[in-house]
C-alpha cells in the first residue's frame, strides 16, 4: 500500500489552497453560467407597423431582439398587430451590466401600444428562482399613434456584473447557493482524491507480480494481425474525398506550383498538405496516400505496443496493438484524404516520447534528456501544424515533464526538458504564426477560431442570432426566411460577410472581417444563453473519452456522413468517392482533384461488416472509456506519475477541446481511440509503481 507519510495531509495549507482555488473556479462557472434572466412584457399592439425592437444598452453597445409584428408570438394564431388581447413578450437578456431596457417601434404611424406590466425572471439551472418587477418609465417620441418611431423605456436596471456577488443582480439566495454548492463539490472532490489509495488497496488492485515476457509466436501473430488488417482495409475500401479533402489537395497543389505556403488562408494548416505534396505527381495520388496511411497505421500500432509494454507484460501489449489495428473508430480515418490519421499518429508518437521522458527525466545524461525533449518538440510542432485542435497536447505533455521531475525532487531538470520541447515546437510553428501576423494581423496558429465557434453553435441550435445590434430588420427577415427553407452554417457566415461589406466596413481583411462578425454574434448569444457552451463542454468530455452513449442525436452526424461510403451507407446521389461537388472549382483545379476520385463501388458484404463493426465499436468504447477512468485513478494510487500524466494530457484534451472550440463532434477524437484503449489497458493492468518521493529510486 502506498506510504501515507508521503501523501499530503488532508487539511494542510496546500490542500486548503487547492480547495479555495477549485471553489472559486466552480463558483464562477455556476454563478455566471448557471443563472439566467428573462424580461417579460405584457403589451397590446393594434394597427401598428411590422418593425419592433426590445433593446438594451450594455458593455458591447446597443443590442436587442427584433420583433416582427406580422408574425404570431407566444403560441398566438394571429399576428401581434392584430391581437385583440394583451400578450406576453418573453426574451432572454444578457447577464451583463445593462443601463436600461427599451421597447422601440419603427414606422408605426396610427398604431397604438399599451404597456400593462414588465418584470424580470431569474432562473437557476433552468428553474425559476425569483421575479423582480420593472417600473414603467418614460416614452420618447410620443406614442405610436402620433409618431412613426419612438422608444418606450421599460426600466433602468440595477448594476449587474459578470462576477456576481450576493445582493447584486439576481436574488442573493441563488448566488449564495451556487457558492456553497461549489465549496461542497470542490471539497468532496479533493477528499475523494485523497481517499483513492485506500480505496484501491481495499479493492485489491495494488501491483502484483511482473507480467510474463512476450513469446515469439505471440509477436508473430500480432504482426500478422496488425499488417493484415491494414492491408485488408487498403484492398477492400476506397479512398474518400470530402470538402476538407479538396482544400488540402488544392493547398498542396498551390505549394507545388509556387514553392511555398504563402497562400495559406489562415485557417487551413500546411502539415497534411506537406504529406500530400510529393504524392500529387502520381496519376492516382489517393491510392498512393492510402499506402502511406497504411505505413502510419502500422507505426501507430508499434508505438502503442511500446507504451503498454513499458507497464505490463504479455499478452497485453500485443492485445493493445491488435485492438488499435482493428478499431473502426480509429482506423477507418486512414481511408480518407484528411489530416485526422496523420494527426493521430503524431499524437501517439508524442505521448510515447513524453512517457519515456517522464520515466527518465530525473536521471541520465543531460544530452539524452535534451535530445528526447527536442524530439518531443518536433513531434508536437508537427502535430499542431497538422491539426490545430492538438495544441492542448503541446502544453499538457511538457507540463507532465515538469510535474514528474518535481515529484522526484528534480524540478529543474523537468523545467529544462519541458522548456526545450516548448521552444522547439514553437520554432516549428513560427513560420505559420509569422505568416498570419503579416497577412491577417493576428499572432496565432490559426485565424478563424471565432468563425469556427459560430459554425458549431449554429449547427447545435445553441445560438440566439436574433440580434438587432448585428442585423438590420430586413437582414433578420432574410435570414429567418432562409432558415425556414434550409440553410447551413457555412452559408450563414457567407451572408454575414456580404452584409458587413454592404455596411461599408470591410475590415483589414475579408477573412478577418468574417471572423469578427461571427465573434460579435456568438459572444452576444453566449451572454444571453450562458449555459449553452458549458453544456457542450460537459457533454463532450466523456464523449471524447469514448462514452458514445453521450453522442448527441439532434446534431449533424458528421462522422456518419464521412464514413458512409466505407460502410455501404453513402447518401443519395453519391456515386463517386468524392462527397463534395467538384464543379464548384475552376477547370484546372477540378482536373487535378478528379485524379483522386473513383466510382463508388456497390455496397458489399465487406462494407456491411465494417458498418456492424463501426456501430459495435461505439458500444464497446463505453466500456473502454470507463476502464480508462479507472486506470487513471489506479495509476494515481500506484504513484505512477509518468503514465498518469500522459493519461491526464488525454483527459485534458477531451475537456479543453469542446470548451475551446464549442464542438462536441466526435470526429476530433475518434482517431485517438486506439491510444485511449492502450492507456486503459496499461492503467488497469500495470504491475509496477514509479516512486516519486526521491530521485533515482528503484521501481517496485
Amino acid at each position: 500500500m502506498p506510504d501515507r507519510s508521503q501523501l499530503p495531509r488532508t487539511f494542510s495549507p496546500a490542500w486548503l489552497g487547492a480547495w479555495a482555488l477549485l471553489t472559486l473556479a466552480l463558483g464562477l462557472v455556476l454563478v455566471e453560467r448557471g443563472i439566467q434572466r428573462d424580461v417579460v412584457l405584457r403589451v397590446q399592439i393594434t394597427g401598428a407597423g411590422d418593425c419592433w425592437e426590445l433593446g438594451w444598452e450594455g458593455p458591447r453597445g446597443h443590442n436587442g431582439h427584433w420583433i416582427d409584428a406580422s408574425e404570431p408570438a407566444g403560441g398566438a394564431r394571429v399576428p401581434l398587430r392584430e391581437a385583440t388581447e394583451p400578450f406576453e413578450l418573453r426574451r432572454r437578456i444578457p447577464m451583463d451590466p445593462l443601463r436600461e431596457i427599451a421597447f422601440a417601434w419603427h414606422d408605426s404611424p396610427g398604431g397604438t401600444l399599451t404597456m400593462h406590466k414588465a418584470w424580470v425572471e431569474f432562473r437557476v439551472l433552468g428553474r425559476l428562482w425569483g421575479v423582480e418587477p420593472l417600473p414603467l418609465l418614460r416614452v420618447e417620441g410620443g406614442t405610436p399613434a402620433r409618431e412613426a418611431s419612438g422608444v418606450f423605456t421599460v426600466a433602468g436596471l440595477r448594476p449587474f456584473g459578470r462576477v456576481v456577488w450576493p445582493g447584486v443582480g439576481p436574488p442573493p439566495g441563488a448566488v449564495l447557493s451556487a457558492w456553497i454548492a461549489s465549496a461542497i463539490i470542490a471539497g468532496g472532490a479533493l477528499l475523494a482524491l485523497r481517499a483513492i489509495p485506500s480505496l484501491v488497496a481495499a479493492a485489491g488492485l495494488l501491483p502484483g507480480a511482473p507480467g510474463r515476457p512476450g513469446t515469439r509466436w505471440l509477436t508473430l501473430i500480432t504482426v500478422l494481425v496488425v499488417v493484415g488488417a491494414q492491408v485488408g482495409l487498403l484492398l477492400a475500401t476506397p479512398m474518400v474525398m470530402s470538402a476538407d479533402s479538396t482544400a488540402y489537395v488544392w493547398l498542396a497543389d498551390l505549394a507545388r506550383q509556387h514553392g511555398d505556403f504563402e497562400h495559406l488562408d489562415g485557417w487551413r494548416l500546411p502539415g497534411f498538405a506537406l504529406l500530400l505534396l510529393p504524392l500529387l505527381s502520381a496519376s492516382d495520388y489517393a491510392a498512393l496516400l492510402g499506402v502511406v496511411h497504411l505505413v502510419l497505421g502500422v507505426a501507430s500500432a508499434a508505438m502503442i505496443f511500446a507504451i503498454v509494454r513499458s507497464r505490463v507484460g504479455a499478452p497485453w501489449p500485443h492485445v493493445a496493438a491488435m485492438l488499435a489495428s482493428i478499431d473502426p473508430l480509429a482506423v477507418l480515418w486512414q481511408r480518407h484524404i484528411l489530416s485526422e490519421h496523420l494527426g493521430a499518429t503524431l499524437t501517439i508518437a508524442s505521448c510515447w516520447v513524453a512517457l519515456v521522458l517522464c520515466d527518465t527525466v530525473h536521471r541520465g545524461p543531460l544530452a539524452r534528456r535534451l535530445a528526447l525533449a527536442g524530439l518531443l518538440g518536433v513531434l508536437l510542432g508537427a502535430a499542431c501544424a497538422t491539426r490545430a485542435n492538438l495544441q492542448v497536447f503541446a502544453a499538457a505533455l511538457p507540463g507532465a515533464l515538469v510535474l514528474c521531475a518535481a515529484l522526484r525532487g528534480r524540478g529543474l531538470r523537468g523545467v529544462l526538458a519541458g522548456a526545450a520541447s516548448v521552444l522547439i515546437a514553437g520554432a516549428c510553428l513560427s513560420p505559420i504564426v509569422l505568416h498570419n501576423r503579416a497577412v491577417f494581423g493576428r499572432t496565432s496558429l490559426v485565424v478563424g477560431l471565432d468563425w469556427n465557434r459560430f459554425l458549431w453553435l449554429w449547427d447545435y441550435g445553441r445560438l440566439d442570432w436574433n440580434q438587432s445590434g448585428t442585423l438590420t430588420f430586413e437582414q433578420f427577415r432574410t435570414l429567418r426566411s432562409r432558415c425556414a427553407n434550409g440553410i447551413n452554417a457555412w452559408d450563414v457566415t457567407d451572408l454575414l460577410s456580404e452584409w458587413r461589406a454592404q455596411e461599408g466596413n470591410p475590415g483589414p481583411h475579408p477573412w478577418m472581417d468574417r471572423d469578427a462578425r461571427c465573434a460579435e454574434m456568438w459572444r452576444e448569444g453566449d451572454a444571453r444563453r450562458p449555459g449553452a457552451i458549458w453544456e457542450i463542454a460537459a457533454l463532450s468530455t466523456p464523449l471524447h473519452l469514448g462514452f458514445y452513449a453521450m453522442e448527441p442525436r439532434h446534431t449533424p452526424d458528421d462522422c456518419g456522413y464521412l464514413m458512409g461510403p466505407l460502410l455501404g451507407r453513402a447518401g443519395p446521389g453519391v456515386t463517386t468517392t468524392s462527397l463534395f461537388p467538384l464543379e464548384r472549382f475552376p477547370p484546372d483545379v477540378r482536373t487535378m482533384l478528379e485524379r483522386g476520385v473513383r466510382p463508388l463501388p456497390a455496397a458489399s458484404m465487406t462494407q456491411r461488416v465494417l458498418g456492424w463493426a463501426y456501430d459495435g465499436s461505439k458500444v464497446a468504447h463505453n466500456v473502454i472509456g470507463a476502464a480508462f477512468l479507472v486506470g487513471v485513478l489506479r495509476l494515481w494510487s500506484l504513484r505512477d506519475r509518468a503514465l498518469w500524466a500522459v493519461c491526464a494530457a488525454v483527459t485534458l484534451h477531451a475537456a479543453v477541446l469542446p470548451a475551446w472550440t464549442f464542438s462536441w463532434n466526435p470526429r476530433y477524437t475518434m482517431p485517438l481511440m486506439g491510444l485511449v484503449t492502450a492507456l486503459a489497458i496499461a492503467g488497469c493492468l500495470g504491475r509496477h509503481a514509479v516512486p516519486c518521493a526521491h530521485a533515482g529510486g528503484p521501481r517496485t
